[in-house]
């Protein structure tokens, strides 16, 4: 069963739980560079449930940002003073993102919070 339904300028449809696909209705009067009316975003079923983070870092120069996300843990071990005082961190992704990009981000973010 095909679920389809409008919220604002997004159009989401739903094909079964894990798919899901976003078309972007640009505002009246503005087309897309490539004179297309809207943006079709297809999510792929693999990466639906997303990954859960609690670390993060930003590296950036002039032409780029680089964010990598990770999972942070306590190792389990009671090793020498020097195991204690280690965190694990494994990063699970990395967005790689231009200045103008990243600013468009950052405030999207400051918008949502």
């Amino acid at each position: 069963m095909i679920d389809k339904y409008k919220k604002g300028r997004r159009v989401y449809t739903h094909w079964d739980k894990k798919s899901e696909q976003v078309t972007i209705v640009p505002k009246k009067n503005k087309e897309l560079p490539d004179g297309n009316k809207s943006i079709k975003i297809e999510v792929p079923s693999f990466l639906v449930s997303g990954k859960r983070v609690n670390f993060f870092v930003i590296h950036s120069n002039r032409n780029e940002f680089i964010v990598d996300f990770g999972v942070q843990s306590v190792p389990m071990n009671k090793g020498d003073a020097a195991e204690q005082n280690t965190t694990n961190v494994k990063i699970v992704s990395r967005v790689i993102m231009s200045p103008r990009q990243a600013k468009k981000f950052l405030l999207k973010l400051e918008k949502q919070l």
